[in-house]
């Protein structure tokens, strides 16, 4: 394990925030203790030895990828590693296993962190570490946990080893998953030009059946102009109106004619059917 004067840069900028925010909460406390309507955050504790061990330990992780030829990405406190390899980034967590005690810690033995916010205040510290790969991945998320005969540096080969290679299986699905995003685009593309062609379609037969309708409309109403076209010789030409019988006669078959659709014949007709 990294002996904590060789500790990774990344990591070691965990114990230079830590120092700093302790001595700002130091100063912000000294500025408010005379004010008694002011809040300010706690006093912050000294780094335990829980926490510097797995500082160490997220350290000793963080060499061991680097030899293996991944990048250190990222480095949170809470333990969250981003590490990057072939191009793309693998999250990882390096975290205490937490457990829940029958009687819950009081006094020194609950301060076994000095970031007791980051924890389930019923949980306390099992006293070994876990790891685990928090990025998905298709399959189980793998994870490692401390134990007697195992401590965590005994873990790392693992570790390292089963992060380098889950990151082939996560390009391979990456490609997978753009090969079926391209799929459905295409489909959607098709299904939308089938819906577009289907409704220019769906047009046309209404305007065709349109046609028909007035063609039939068309034919009897030239039976029933022929019709009143016969009485009138009969009855003769009367005025009604502003206009005489003749002339209305004349006023319906000019209207008739307008729902003509073979007016300009064939060619006409579908020209008008495929008007966009």
């Amino acid at each position: 394990m990294d002996p904590l004067d060789k500790l990774h840069p990344k990591i070691r900028a965990w114990i230079v925030e830590h120092a700093r925010e302790q001595k700002e909460r130091i100063q912000e406390n000294k500025r408010r203790r005379h004010d008694p309507w002011s809040w300010s955050k706690s006093l912050l504790d000294d780094l335990t030895e829980r926490d510097l061990y797995r500082f160490r330990a997220s350290s000793t992780l963080c060499h061991a990828f680097e030899k293996a030829g991944a990048k250190v990405k990222t480095a949170d406190l809470h333990g969250k590693l981003t590490f990057t390899s072939e191009g793309r980034d693998i999250e990882c967590a390096v975290k205490e296993k937490m457990s829940r005690p029958m009687k819950r810690p009081e006094g020194d033995a609950a301060k076994w962190t000095a970031y007791p916010q980051h924890h389930n205040s019923g949980l306390t510290s099992s006293g070994w570490l876990r790891a685990q790969i928090t990025t998905w991945l298709p399959g189980e998320q793998p994870q490692w946990i401390e134990a007697p005969k195992k401590p965590f540096a005994a873990l790392i080969p693992a570790i390292v080893a089963s992060v380098i290679a889950c990151v082939p299986r996560l390009i391979e699905w990456e490609r997978q998953r753009e090969e079926e995003r391209r799929r459905y685009q295409e489909e959607e593309r098709r299904r939308w030009e089938q819906r577009r062609l289907q409704e220019i379609d769906d047009g046309r037969w209404a305007r065709f059946r349109s046609a028909a309708t007035n063609w039939r409309e068309k034919q009897l109403l030239d039976t029933f102009i022929a019709e009143l076209e016969a009485r009138l010789l009969s009855e003769g030409d009367q005025l009604l109106g502003d206009r005489t019988t003749a002339e209305w006669l004349g006023w319906a078959k000019e209207r008739a004619t307008d729902l003509d659709p073979l007016t300009e014949g064939i060619t006409g007709l579908f020209r008008d059917i495929l008007r966009p």
